[in-house]
Formats: C-alpha cells, sequence, structure tokens
C-alpha cells in the first residue's frame, strides 16, 4: 500500500491544496512537538483515534503571519485500508504561532455516520527554545465509534531538555484511563545524537492500568534512529 501519494497544488501565495493519499492534520502538530516518533507514536496515533494518512484532500491557509487554518476531507478508513461508500472523516484545525518559540492548536474532528457523528476536539500547546522543549494536548472524543453517549478523553504531556549538542533528556506522559485502553503510559530515558541522521535513545516505558492497585509493567528498550 501507499501512504502518501498526493498532488499539491500551490493555489496562491496563501493558499496549498493536497488531493490524493495525503498526510493528515489530525496529529502532526502534536507529533513534530514530541518529535521522537521512532521511541513511540504521538498519542493520538499510538491510541488509533486518527491515522496519518488518508485518500481525500486537505487545504492549508495562511490567515496572517501568526494563525493558519487548515481542513481536510477523508475518505475515513485510512491508508491500509481504502473503502469507498458515502461515509466520510471532515476535521478543520487552526494554529497560533503567539510567539517564534510558542504555539497553540485547536481542531476539530468529525466521523460522518448515519446514526451518529463521532467527534474528537483537540488543544494543544507547544514551547520550544534552545534548551528546552515542553508540549501537551488533551484529545476529547464524544459518541465513540459513533455509540450515541460514550465518551473517552487522553491527554498528554511531554518535553525534552537538550543538556549538549549529542544529550537529550526526554519524558511523556499519557492518561489515557478514560478511553477504552484504560491505562497510564509514561516514558523517559536519554538520547544520543552519533552523527547527522542517526540518534540512539536509551529509554523506559511504562504502562498501568486504569483499575485500582494495578502495578506497573516496565521495560527497557534502545531505539535507533537513522533519517536521510
Amino acid at each position: 500500500f501507499l501512504k502518501i501519494a498526493s498532488l499539491k497544488w500551490s493555489a496562491s501565495e496563501k493558499l496549498d491544496i493536497n488531493i490524493g493519499m495525503v498526510g493528515t492534520k489530525n496529529f502532526k502538530f502534536m507529533e513534530k512537538s514530541w518529535g521522537r516518533r521512532y521511541i513511540e507514536k504521538s498519542t493520538m496515533d499510538k491510541y488509533n483515534w486518527a491515522s496519518s494518512a488518508d485518500a481525500g484532500c486537505t487545504i492549508d491557509y495562511t490567515l496572517s503571519e501568526k494563525i493558519k487554518f487548515d481542513a481536510q476531507v477523508l475518505n475515513g478508513e485510512g491508508y491500509k485500508r481504502i473503502e469507498s461508500d458515502e461515509l466520510f472523516r471532515l476535521g478543520c484545525g487552526l494554529t497560533y504561532n503567539i510567539l517564534e518559540s510558542l504555539a497553540l492548536r485547536i481542531q476539530h474532528d468529525i466521523s460522518d455516520n448515519i446514526i451518529t457523528d463521532q467527534t474528537i476536539t483537540t488543544a494543544a500547546i507547544s514551547y520550544t527554545n534552545n534548551k528546552i522543549n515542553i508540549g501537551g494536548e488533551t484529545n476529547l472524543m464524544r459518541d465513540s465509534k459513533n455509540i450515541e453517549g460514550d465518551e473517552q478523553n487522553i491527554i498528554s504531556i511531554y518535553g525534552a531538555f537538550n543538556a549538549n549538542e549529542k544529550y537529550t533528556l526526554f519524558a511523556r506522559y499519557d492518561n489515557a484511563s478514560e478511553s477504552n485502553y484504560e491505562e497510564n503510559f509514561v516514558v523517559y530515558g536519554i538520547e544520543r545524537k552519533m552523527t547527522q541522521g542517526v540518534s540512539v535513545a536509551l529509554n523506559v516505558q511504562s504502562r498501568t492500568d486504569a483499575a485500582e492497585g494495578s502495578e506497573a509493567e516496565n521495560i527497557l528498550f534502545l531505539n535507533l534512529e537513522y533519517t536521510f
């Protein structure tokens, strides 16, 4: 299968339109803020609340130097499963760059259904400078899986500290206790930049069931990233 294969049309300096198998907008802002997909996917991707790519159309429009608007109309099945029906997944978002180092994002997502529409509302923040990166998000799903009245919520907080040019300390906490996954997830560790495009991270990943009295399951990982 193809993950991303789309045509891009720059209609003007402010407007870009993508059609085909497109990269979706649901969690790109948060994924960039977290910045360590090779260790763990960003929250909405990890818990299967959205797909990173899908068949459809996306629009990016620059309202001003600080504010950008985006919208998408998607098939709704993701890039691994293409189906043709009359149901779609719609979304729109607004990104506000308050400062060069500080940005906010809100997004609303609707999964069309004949009976009840599932919605996801997201609010996220990201702060970055030369030494630290801090981000957080809250995701509220209503009428989950198009079941009326079923509400779920996931919160994620993440951050990193650049000790020097080679070493970075990082951590992340996901609270998915109010979702179908019913767990809390923690990852923390140290990342070393070996050379240009090559990073290694030694980290501990911990999962705890939401049930009272549950013990954490801790696993030590060594992850490698190679980019080119």
